[in-house]
């Protein structure tokens, strides 16, 4: 849920009289931005209320050549709503503008983006035919599962941000090369029970023992913490003994 947070900019017009009648009168704009840049988190909409005061001020109005993606300006008012990819420095220009007279200023923006590891929920493995051999099978000679492997994943991350899982899967003789074999993104993450997503692997050799390791990251790079004691490499794969010996169709 985005924060509407609501704040005044003023914009100051000074006028400028010159001696002779009231009609030779001309308005001079100054726009008077503060040097201090606003500081905004990512996912959160800050509106912006400019107000222009001064001589002519009631003739003035605001525009910007320079908008980021993220900003709208409507008359007076100016929007901001940066998503957690608009994350960065932005310096904004704004002009206000009468028929006589044009000023413009700079308006500077740092937008920040919290960042937490997503959290694995869901990680187990079963079969078509209703086997469950939960998330990690220690005795490849006893976990056999007989259909199609699937494995059942979810993850919670406190931004929401997109989850995506990668399993290597390698026959039991061969080492991990730490390129994935099936990748597949959990687009719903936020808390408290975001819904699982299934990656099955068919077409396995029958007798054939696997083993698997597993990755998840969110969609700026941080890999997920797991608990229970299980930790991953720096590359972010966790790895161990975990495998199955791929059965037939059917228990005999």
């Amino acid at each position: 849920m985005k924060h509407l947070v609501e704040a005044v900019l003023f914009l100051t017009l000074a006028s400028c009289g010159l001696s002779g009648h009231q009609d030779a009168q001309e308005t001079q704009l100054q726009l008077l931005v503060s040097d201090m840049p606003i500081t905004m988190q990512a996912g959160q909409t800050l509106a912006l209320q400019l107000l222009v005061i001064g001589a002519g001020s009631e003739q003035a109005t605001i525009s910007s050549p320079d908008l980021p993606p993220f900003a709208t300006l409507q008359g007076s008012r100016l929007t901001l709503s940066p998503s957690r990819q608009y994350e960065g420095d932005y310096t904004l220009t704004l002009v206000a503008s009468t028929q006589s007279s044009t000023a413009s200023a700079s308006l500077r923006l740092t937008v920040q983006r919290p960042e937490t590891a997503p959290r694995p929920q869901v990680f187990f493995l079963s079969a078509t035919n209703g086997d469950n051999l939960g998330g990690f099978c220690l005795d490849l000679p006893t976990c056999v599962l007989y259909g199609t492997p699937i494995f059942y994943l979810s993850a919670v991350d406190d931004e929401g941000d997109p989850v995506t899982w990668d399993i290597e899967l390698v026959s039991s003789e061969q080492p991990f090369s730490g390129s994935p074999t099936q990748t597949l993104t959990q687009p719903v993450t936020r808390p408290p029970y975001p819904p699982e997503v299934q990656m099955p692997f068919s077409g396995l050799t029958v007798g054939q023992s696997y083993s698997f390791a597993v990755r998840c990251r969110d969609g700026l790079g941080a890999a997920c913490s797991w608990s229970s004691g299980r930790s991953s490499g720096q590359d972010g794969w966790l790895r161990g003994t975990y495998g199955f010996v791929q059965g037939p169709a059917q228990k005999p």
